[in-house]
């Protein structure tokens, strides 16, 4: 008898899938939606809009991989290989790109405050991974 997958792995692959997919429209529209946030803001600086592309596509490069390591996790719990030291391995790598995605916007943070939110938040996920 073939063992049931519980919803809450469902779900998460779902959610992995719906932000892939979100992450991909803002890539290709990234240019056209930094220029729209920065109009609404009412911000004139040039330097800020290259400072949010550059930044925002380094984390974005980093966001890939986060999620590849991401749907490895979800696909061993599935197979029922949870404390496994593949397992390990993957958490490790996403600490560590959780990591770079924070220190990247501590770097854009200089130039931009608001990064330094997005630094915070990634560093403190960093933490809790590598607990």
């Amino acid at each position: 008898m073939k063992k049931k997958t519980p919803k809450s792995l469902i779900l998460t692959e779902i959610c992995i899938y719906i932000l892939a997919a979100a992450m991909l429209v803002v890539d290709i529209f990234l240019y056209p939606i930094t220029g729209w946030y920065l109009e609404l803001r009412a911000i004139t600086d040039a330097s800020i809009r290259t400072v949010l592309v550059v930044a925002l596509y380094v984390e974005s490069f980093f966001g890939w991989f986060l999620l590849v390591e991401l749907y490895r996790l979800i696909r061993n719990i599935k197979r029922e290989n949870v404390f496994v030291a593949q397992n390990v391995a993957i958490l490790r790598v996403v600490s560590y790109l959780t990591l770079a995605i924070g220190v990247v916007g501590v770097i854009a943070g200089i130039k931009y405050l608001p990064f330094l939110f997005l630094a915070v938040a990634a560093l403190f996920i960093t933490l809790i991974v590598r607990v």
